[in-house]
């Protein structure tokens, strides 16, 4: 049986599994998500999706961390599989751990450290009278990846940067894609985003 919270953050809502979840093996908290997938993904779907979950949904599950610095490990999932980090989530693991006991509260601050995929994050959440107020964290360093071209099938081929800030991010300029960013063209920007992160993701590979 599992224990799940679900939790709202910053616009998100996720599920967090904090007890019952099969022991996850790895010697980091990448390799403990590639075996969660490969041993444990039926659990993933049964938690994001219907009739339990929504197209939207984020989930973290709490696991043993692979670092001695680090309180916990988390493993950052969704409806179509799983993040390396996850800002929204992080915000709700750390309340859940200190506000289930598992972290004890420190006024007037509690500091947590998550062992993620992306590597360590370093958190703070404000206490006051054991309840917690606001939560900031402290992530793995961004970087520059690289500037190439992508070919997009309707649009063409536009030239991106690749960035990493816990996950990889793919730049355009709306222009190039014949869109500008307003809020009439919303619906417009979406379609012509999924398409752009649908040939980021066939052509370009990141290390």
């Amino acid at each position: 049986m599992l224990t799940v919270i679900e939790t709202h953050s910053s616009g998100e809502t996720t599920k967090v599994v904090t007890r019952g979840f099969p022991k996850l093996v790895g010697n980091d908290m990448w390799e403990k998500t590639l075996y969660c997938q490969k041993h444990y993904d039926h659990l993933r779907k049964a938690l994001m999706m219907q009739p339990r979950g929504f197209s939207g949904i984020l989930g973290a599950i709490i696991t043993e961390p692979t670092k001695p610095e680090a309180d916990y490990g988390v493993i950052f999932m969704y409806t179509g599989g799983y993040f390396r980090s996850c800002g929204d989530s992080t915000f709700s693991v750390v309340k859940v751990l200190i506000e289930q006991g598992m972290i004890e509260p420190q006024e007037p601050f509690t500091e947590v450290t998550l062992d993620t995929a992306a590597g360590l994050v370093k958190a703070k959440a404000e206490i006051k009278n054991g309840n917690v107020g606001k939560i900031s964290f402290q992530g793995p360093a961004s970087f520059f990846q690289e500037s190439t071209t992508v070919d997009v099938p309707g649009i063409g081929k536009l030239d991106v940067d690749i960035a990493f800030g816990g996950l990889y991010y793919g730049f355009v300029d709306p222009a190039q894609a014949g869109v500008q960013v307003a809020p009439e063209n919303a619906k417009k920007l979406v379609e012509v985003g999924m398409k752009i992160l649908e040939a980021l993701n066939s052509q370009i590979k990141v290390k």
